[in-house]
């Protein structure tokens, strides 16, 4: 979420011992099949199908690999330094971001 990021950040920045990369994500890895049902449930808009990965490499060329490509990541950095996360799974995130 938004404010956990900002929060992180600060972290970082009161907590010098912390150096390198950094990996600003929620604990909780989840796919894009996830992301984008738990984003409909919450929205209440139904997710029936998914874009086909040819139509994205056709209108996003190159790019579409960033887009159809996956990489796990955590904030262990973050987790190791006692970082407290306000939205640690995505339900929770996406009801924050997704408040009017």
């Amino acid at each position: 979420s938004l404010n956990d990021q900002v929060r992180a950040l600060f972290h970082l920045i009161e907590n010098e011992k912390i150096s390198g990369g950094v990996n600003l994500v929620m604990p909780e890895a989840v796919t894009n099949k996830e992301f984008v049902k738990t984003l409909g449930k919450i929205m209440k808009r139904p997710t029936i199908f998914s874009v086909p990965a040819i139509a994205l490499k056709i209108a996003l060329g190159e790019f579409s690999s960033e887009v159809l490509g996956s990489i796990k990541v955590a904030p262990s950095k973050l987790i190791v330094n006692d970082f407290q996360f306000d939205e640690s799974n995505l339900t929770s995130a996406l009801q924050i971001a997704t408040k009017k």
